[in-house]
């Protein structure tokens, strides 16, 4: 999506573009639940609110994939057939072992497993062309859209730079 956008000489600024409908998640979430949230939302990353509303980060599948733990386990199921009783047979039993991973998310606080840092964000007021040159450099699928004032707008992704392009290109 960046380079198309990236490659055209598209005007407009992103006002009638970002959602200023998603998923936000408080900095002190358990991480396990971040992922639920996040699955739910059905977006990429989140903003992180900070306990006064302010958004202080972006957490994302790349970042709970970070801190994730592997562990290991076992299902055994096994099946037994015997034949009737005869001096000399042999019973047997057929086992089956099936080994799978999963993925554990800490319990914890979100703040406390994944330090926020400042997100790369745009104004309401940014132009389209900007925003994707933007995501390109920084390989990002969205950015927080903010106010003059820092508070946060909306987001913007590379799915609404897509549409932009599509409508004004």
């Amino acid at each position: 999506v960046w380079k198309v956008v990236v490659n055209s000489a598209i005007q407009g600024n992103i006002g009638n573009y970002y959602s200023r409908c998603f998923a936000c998640v408080w900095e002190k979430t358990p991480v396990n639940i971040v992922e639920l949230i996040l699955q739910n939302s059905g977006q990429n990353a989140m903003p992180v609110l900070a306990d006064n509303g302010q958004m202080v980060g972006l957490v994302g599948w790349h970042d709970l994939l970070h801190v994730a733990e592997e562990r290991a386990v076992e299902k055994i199921s096994s099946s037994t057939a015997s034949a009737e009783y005869k001096p000399g047979s042999w019973d047997s039993e057929t086992v089956l072992i099936i080994g799978s991973k999963l993925l554990v998310l800490p319990n914890e606080p979100l703040s406390t497993v994944i330090p926020p840092r400042p997100p790369i964000t745009a104004y309401e007021n940014s132009g389209i062309l900007d925003c994707a040159k933007k995501m390109r450099k920084h390989q990002i699928s969205q950015l927080p859209v903010v106010s003059a004032d820092g508070s946060l707008k909306g987001l913007l992704t590379d799915r609404d730079l897509l549409h932009a392009y599509l409508e004004l290109g």
